[in-house]
């Protein structure tokens, strides 16, 4: 992966990483605050609507009680006079009051008195059967107590205030029961919208309509007193409580709908905010990757291809441009210094190699050429020999690669010793470090013995231990010597008679001189010089002799030769 894309896709995440966390922090402390705040407004909304409506309840409650616990009414349902109607139970009572409905039972539930105000047209009409019958399911034997509710009838909810019907002490017995109702219609609903500033919707009790729009619809059967949930365009959020009748059953459900303007702007900040940390973020990423792009991505490149140019020819003298920042100017600076130390590395390496070219030659050349005999030994083997070896030993290199020390030999040693037991002894203390030179006999491939004198010494490579031998033939050397020194011996033995020679003929001589002398003739002369002449010689003769048993000595001081062994 190139730097570029490197610091790009790092940019990318970067930005990534901070963009959602600035949208995941804003959630949670913004938004979930905003839901929270909203839920809160709707579920005191709810509440609201519940007292509210629960208010009327109770305000319908204290206006049944003051007109049932009134001496007018109490003798109206006694003796049903006309004058407490009509100065009582005109239209504009019941318009001023909000009434939807007025009942006067006896204690037998018989009505006294009925009207439902029809608030369109402004007239009271009589109450219809299916209504009496509706108010007796519904308030049962609790129609001669305080009865405060809401019953459902068929025209919609109705709150419902029964009160028994006594004296203005409010003492008894009672004589029958007052009953006031309003109808929870449109003005009502606008009443509380009005006082929750929220539009409020009412649905008979198990409506589905209710949930129209939601997000979730948990249905009646959730058993929640207030259900809250979100619309589906996330824009609305809605409150739905259910109110219960005089009997505790569901009587209608209550749907208050918040428009979330507070979360929308909520939203429409962190998307502007996001916005500009993208915008911000991707000006910064462009002028990082152009600042990098000039001061070290390109710097880079140039080096790359500086490097590229001289791993391609191998020319070491080149150097990298130095300059920019800091780190890319010591980084050329090291590659620089890199560079000439390799160059001076190389040029040193050639020259090691010349020499051990060259060294490796003269070598090859004292081992292939060399006039002794070099064996190379590995463990117990032969590694390696010269020509001369072979030479020697009439053998080829395929005989002898590979073959054990021992094939080289006879089976026993001059001196008794057995050649395969000997030569691993020598093996082993060469091995041990050693330095050995010693003599031996070895067998050529025709069978014969001949005497060389062995030096054999450690070396250690890489792939182990060697051994060095180095043989030098001396068998002809040895038969040289030997006729050596037995032609000293025979020139000794001929000088020691040549010795006892002379003094054999110095003693016919002398016998020769002395007759001689004692028998005077004329010859005498004569023979007597010739006496002297041999005595001459034979002095000269013994002088000789003295001088070879000189050179005798020297020889076999020197070179051992005629050396009594």
């Amino acid at each position: 992966m190139k730097l570029l894309t490197h610091v790009v896709l790092v940019m990318i995440l970067v930005a990534s990483a901070l963009i959602g966390g600035i949208f995941f922090a804003s959630d949670y402390l913004l938004i979930q605050n905003l839901k929270e705040t909203e839920y809160t407004a709707v579920t005191e909304s709810c509440n609201l609507v519940n007292h509210t409506i629960q208010r009327e309840i109770d305000t319908l409650g204290v206006t049944g009680r003051d007109w049932a616990t009134w001496d007018d009414t109490y003798f109206f349902v006694q003796n049903r006079n006309q004058a407490y109607i009509d100065s009582n139970l005109v239209d504009e009572t019941y318009i001023n009051t909000d009434l939807d409905c007025f009942l006067i039972l006896n204690t037998t539930g018989m009505p006294v008195y009925g009207r439902i105000f029809d608030h369109e047209n402004q007239t009271a009409v009589q109450i219809p059967e299916n209504f009496l019958t509706r108010i007796e399911e519904s308030l049962g034997a609790q129609r001669s107590d305080t009865v405060e509710g809401i019953i459902v009838f068929p025209e919609g909810p109705m709150i419902v205030a029964a009160e028994p019907v006594l004296r203005s002490t409010g003492e008894g017995p009672a004589v029958g029961t007052l009953i006031m109702g309003r109808y929870i219609d449109d003005d009502l609903t606008g009443e509380i919208s009005d006082i929750t500033q929220m539009p409020v919707t009412i649905r008979s009790a198990g409506d589905p309509s209710i949930y129209s729009g939601l997000s979730q619809n948990p249905g009646p059967e959730d058993g929640t007193p207030i259900i809250i949930a979100p619309s589906e365009n996330k824009t609305i959020v809605s409150g739905i409580i259910t109110i219960p009748d005089i009997n505790g059953e569901p009587a209608f459900t209550t749907r208050i709908d918040l428009t979330r303007h507070l979360y929308l702007q909520g939203l429409e900040a962190i998307y502007a905010y996001i916005i500009i940390i993208t915008v911000i973020c991707a000006m910064a990423g462009i002028v990082l990757i152009i600042s990098l792009n000039r001061t070290l991505i390109s710097p880079l490149e140039i080096m790359s291809g500086t490097v590229t140019a001289i791993r391609k020819d191998q020319d070491y003298s080149r150097r990298m441009r130095e300059g920019g920042v800091a780190e890319i100017e010591t980084l050329s600076t090291s590659m620089n210094a890199l560079f000439s130390s390799l160059q001076s590395s190389i040029e040193q390496q050639k020259e090691y190699e010349a020499i051990l070219r060259e060294s490796e030659e003269k070598y090859s050349t004292l081992f292939r050429s060399a006039n002794d005999s070099i064996f190379i030994i590995r463990g117990d083997r032969l590694e390696d020999c010269n020509t001369r070896a072979l030479e020697v030993l009439g053998r080829t290199r395929e005989e002898v690669f590979g073959a054990p020390i021992e094939i080289l030999s006879p089976a026993y040693q001059p001196d008794g010793r057995r050649s395969a037991d000997a030569i691993r002894e020598y093996i082993r203390r060469a091995y041990a470090g050693e330095s050995l030179s010693f003599s031996w006999e070895y067998q050529t491939a025709d069978g014969t013995h001949r005497n060389a004198e062995i030096t054999a010494n450690r070396f250690d490579l890489r792939s182990g231990a060697y051994l060095l031998v180095i043989g030098r033939d001396i068998t002809e050397r040895l038969e040289m010597e030997r006729l050596k020194d037995e032609a000293f011996g025979q020139i000794e033995q001929n000088l020691e008679q040549f010795a006892i020679l002379n003094d054999e003929i110095r003693n016919p001589l002398q016998v020769i001189q002395a007759i001689v002398e004692m028998d005077s003739c004329k010859e005498a002369k004569s023979v007597l010089t010739q006496v002297e002449i041999i005595d001459d010689l034979v002095n000269q003769l013994d002088r000789g002799y003295i001088e070879s048993e000189k050179v005798r000595e020297f020889l076999s001081k020197h070179y051992r030769i005629g050396e009594k062994k």
